[in-house]
């Protein structure tokens, strides 16, 4: 199995967002969105084994404002403090 990969992307609006790249490279990729709490590094401990199994890899990411990604400039405004505008 070949050994995961991590990097950043850069988001149109400027923002690096962080992912991990798990398995062989040129097999099929699985994109994983994490919950909250979580981040790019939640996965099943036997992952490996399962990837090579099913010939996949499994690409996960975190999201704005978790792990190593950059927050989002202006939060939704479901998650605004009320008079903060």
């Amino acid at each position: 199995m070949a050994e995961a990969r991590e990097g950043h992307l850069q988001a149109a609006d400027g923002r690096l967002l962080t992912y991990r790249d798990n398995g062989d490279p040129a097999a099929a990729a699985v994109v994983g969105h994490h919950g909250t709490p979580g981040s790019r590094l939640d996965g099943h401990p036997d992952e490996d084994a399962m990837l090579a199994e099913l010939g996949l890899r499994m690409v996960n990411y975190d999201r704005p404002g978790y792990g190593a990604s950059d927050p989002h400039p202006s939060p939704p405004a479901a998650v605004r403090r009320p008079g903060a505008d």
